[in-house]
């Protein structure tokens, strides 16, 4: 399915990293001095990927797995060495809404890897010759 003559998956990675960038932003003003920049630069890269995705360039499919795999993996730690803490600290069903919704965050993470390796998203990234006018 296309939408503006682009796949609908990756317009939504689009506004991903669009709200990765926002939050990325909002902490680095926040934030003073070293940290401050670092942020602020992951949020300009954020932007720089997602406008990278929203014109099809081959060097931004190859960032945006990268970007998309690194979330996996780090979300992917972080998330289950809390639930099996939180495990062994006897998680009660009421948490169970804030683990549903990090449940699906991670189902969407994977969605969006396996969704990159699609051959029709891959072509709509391979680089194209102009028409030349005649």
């Amino acid at each position: 399915m296309t939408l503006y003559e682009r796949p609908i998956g990756v317009l939504i990675l689009v506004l991903w990293l669009m709200g990765q960038a926002v939050l990325a932003l909002a902490v680095a003003y926040e934030v003073r001095g070293t940290a401050s920049m670092v942020i602020g630069f992951l949020g300009v890269l954020h932007v720089t990927l997602a406008a990278g995705l929203f014109r099809p360039f081959n060097l931004a499919w190859e960032a945006a797995v990268g970007c998309v795999a690194v979330n996996i993996f780090v979300f992917g730690l972080v998330f289950w060495s809390v639930v099996l803490v939180w495990m062994y600290l006897t998680l009660k069903p009421s948490d169970m809404p804030a683990v549903a919704v990090v449940v699906g965050y991670y189902a969407f993470l994977c969605w969006a890897f396996l969704y990159l390796f699609h051959p029709d998203v891959r072509d709509y990234f391979e680089p194209r010759l102009l028409p030349l006018d005649d």
